[in-house]
């Protein structure tokens, strides 16, 4: 969760690649500007559908050891 609030975080405040070269980069291949922010709210939905991805497992893990502990303590 950490590492995807600081990803954020760094993607909403332009820190993860230079601003100009970005648009050094969209400037030489001729795509419109908007392919940049586009590419920007992708990468950061990735990031949160990562990191939502994680709890969700984690929780999913919990409850089957919870499940297979309770389970194994009982006697026949």
């Amino acid at each position: 969760m950490l590492f995807a609030v600081a990803a954020l975080y760094l993607l909403l405040t332009d820190q993860v690649l230079n601003p100009e070269f970005s648009a050094y980069v969209i400037g030489q291949l001729g795509v419109p500007a908007d392919v940049g922010r586009i590419l920007g709210i992708l990468t950061g939905l990735t990031i949160a559908g990562v990191a939502v991805w994680d709890i969700i497992d984690g929780w999913r893990k919990a409850a089957r050891a919870r499940r297979l502990a309770a389970v194994s303590h009982v006697e026949p």
